[in-house]
Formats: C-alpha cells, structure tokens, sequence
C-alpha cells in the first residue's frame, strides 16, 4: 500500500537532501526475512502490529519508531453513479441495504476484509449482506467497482484513490472508522546510520507528511 506514495515522498528526499535511497517491499509476513536478509536495510516502513513484532525480536532502534502516517476506510462507488447519502452511521447503514452488491477484500488476504467485516457486524447488517456480497481478490480488489460490477465498496481509503474508474463517496463515520497505522523505525545495526536518520527525519516531516495525506494517508497531528 505505501508504494505509490513513498515513491513521490523519496523524490522529493532525493531532490531536496541529496542523497539516493534504494528501496524494497515485502508482503505480511515477509517483512522479517527481509529485515534480516543480506541486503540488510537502514530503515524500515511497517504496520504497527509490524513494527511491534520487529521490536519484540530486537530487529529495530525502539528509541527511533515514530508514528508515520494512517489510512482509514471509506466506501467507493463507480465515478459516474450518483452520490450517496453517507452523512451518518444510520444513512450509511441504509445505503448499504439499498444497495445491489457489495464489495470487500477477502478477509484470507489480510486485515482489510477483516476490517469490513467489523463494519458491517457493528452496524448489525451482516447477515443481510451475505448474498450481496462479493469479495474484492487480487493485486487490485476494488476493481469490481471500477468496472460496475458491484455498486458499492468498503476499502482502505489508499486503494480507493488509486483504484481506476472509483470515486471515494465519503470515509466511514468517525464511530466506525477502521484505521491502519504505519510508523518507522531505524533498523538495529543500521550500516548508513547517519544517512538513516535523516532520512527518517524527512519522512516525519510537513512536505512528506503532505505528499502522503495527498494519497489519502493522514498524519497524526
């Protein structure tokens, strides 16, 4: 998920600092076996649950973690249906059980089905969903709603911006806003520490924090 965004924020590390950072990505579960690999990093961008296990394996400076940056959930609709009434908990219920199909990520690919799926048992609607729903797979799950098959969706907001042919109606209310969180961390042993640090000064800094909240990941201030 970081990937679009930390590329535009590095450019402007790049061009502003003048230094050059390689970077690579790693999938749940594989973060670990990277931070521990050859290549052995400086820094490291994880979830918080991510980051904790790091730190419980002393992979990372602790004294270094900072809170980057979060991305909540909201709903997505084709960009050419009409808006939708999603101004409260109830309105948002209601168009939920208006509306014709349904779309989440699989919650076995990771937490943002199992975010949904939270959603929509608070709002006590999940049994009525079932036969509507449609689980989003793939590199790309909000693509069902991008190309009409479904009419709405219930994504992290990142994916929604990115995805083609979606539009985000609204963030879900703040009573039940899904929030993932991404913070930093120096890695124990760092080989460029000096170079690291500042690096993880800029990337908790106002031009990367605005780059970021521009692809809908928002600081904590």
């Amino acid at each position: 998920p970081m990937e679009e965004p930390l590329h535009q924020v590095l450019a402007l590390f790049e061009r502003d600092v003048g230094l050059t950072v390689a970077v690579s990505y790693a999938r749940r579960g594989q973060l670990a076996a990277k931070v521990r690999g050859a290549d052995h990093p400086d820094v490291v961008i994880a979830t918080q649950d991510e980051m904790d296990m790091l730190g419980r394996d002393d992979q990372i400076q602790s004294a270094s973690r900072a809170a980057l940056c979060r991305v909540g959930f909201g709903v997505a609709k084709h960009k050419s249906a009409p808006a939708l009434d999603l101004s409260s908990t109830d309105a948002l219920k209601q168009a939920l059980l208006q509306a014709k199909s349904l779309s989440y990520a699989d919650p076995q690919d990771g937490p943002a089905g199992r975010q949904a799926i939270a959603v929509v048992e608070r709002l006590g609607i999940a049994d009525a969903l079932k036969t509507k729903t449609r689980l989003g797979t793939g590199s790309n799950p909000v693509a069902s709603t991008g190309f009409g098959d479904v009419e709405m969706g219930l994504y992290p907001i990142d994916e929604i911006l990115r995805a083609p042919g979606v539009t985000l109606a609204a963030p879900l209310p703040a009573e039940l806003q899904q929030w993932t969180r991404y913070d930093v961390a120096l890695i124990g042993g760092a080989p460029n520490r000096s170079e690291a640090r500042r690096l993880l000064a800029f990337l908790i800094g106002a031009s990367a924090r605005a780059s970021l909240k521009a692809k809908g990941f928002e600081s904590f201030e």
